[in-house]
């Protein structure tokens, strides 16, 4: 058991006193005390955690992110090569224009999406 699940049944164990029991009003007070810090002590643990989870949901996001922005880069660059090496016509041309964009902006949004994380959550530290 670790300390954060020994501090929430302590918590309980103090809570159940406080319920159960004509304590006096010293035994009260200390116990409150205690309470009150493990409360804190374990919101503080448990914010922790929150933010590793959200900093591994966070760095699986930018996998997958570098992932799709090589593969939009991959495929820009054989519009590209396309559009140098080949006569095409006006429609092929406009679909190929309209496809490049459309991975363009895809990865500008991946990207500010990315950015926002990195400002959220401060990765440096």
């Amino acid at each position: 058991m670790n300390n954060f699940e020994k501090n929430i049944n302590r918590i309980e164990e103090i809570a159940n006193k406080v319920e159960n029991n004509d304590l006096q009003i010293d035994e009260m007070s200390k116990l409150y005390q205690e309470g009150m810090n493990l409360i804190s002590i374990s919101e503080k643990e448990l914010k922790k955690i929150e933010k590793d989870i959200e900093k591994i949901k966070n760095k699986n996001f930018n996998k997958e992110t570098k992932i799709n922005i090589k593969n939009n880069i991959k495929e820009i660059e054989k519009i590209h090569e396309k559009f140098l090496n080949e006569d095409l016509n006006v429609d092929i041309a406009v679909d190929l224009y309209k496809k490049a964009v459309k991975l363009i902006k895809e990865s500008e949004r991946v990207l500010e999406i990315s950015e926002k994380n990195f400002k959220i959550f401060d990765f440096e530290n």
